[in-house]
């Protein structure tokens, strides 16, 4: 029996996993920095917020004018947290929508590692002969 092809499926579905891990490792590794970027940009104006609302009702307790207008600045500081996680939000659906549609146009046949992968099922029937 000539197990050349069978080491030849085997050595390609390897090399298929390795490439997709990697490309994994990529997308997760960019998906982090941009998670970690768009944190500090909308956790920034929201310790920006809490303070100048802290100040406002501390400093301003009994100046109601003055504290509302402290109140004004946080909430307008508050805003760009609101619009960053906005912008951020839009970018990841419309990603992930751009993804999904990518892998719906890929054949079963040609899924990496699906069940009906047919280098999988040409191995697996090479096994059972």
């Amino acid at each position: 029996v000539d197990h050349s092809q069978q080491f030849a499926m085997v050595a390609k579905l390897i090399k298929d996993r390795h490439e997709f891990l990697e490309k994994e490792r990529r997308r997760q590794k960019r998906e982090m920095l941009e998670s970690f970027i768009s944190y500090a940009v909308r956790g920034g104006p929201q310790i920006a917020f809490g303070a100048m609302l802290t100040r406002a009702g501390y400093k301003y307790n009994t100046n109601p004018v003055k504290a509302f207008k402290g109140v004004a600045q946080a909430a307008t500081v508050n805003e760009v947290s609101w619009g960053s996680w906005l912008l951020d939000v839009t970018q990841k659906s419309a990603r992930n929508e751009l993804e999904f549609r990518r892998q719906d146009k890929i054949a079963p046949a040609d899924v990496p590692f699906g069940i009906s992968n047919s280098q999988l099922v040409k191995l697996e029937q090479a096994g059972t002969q």
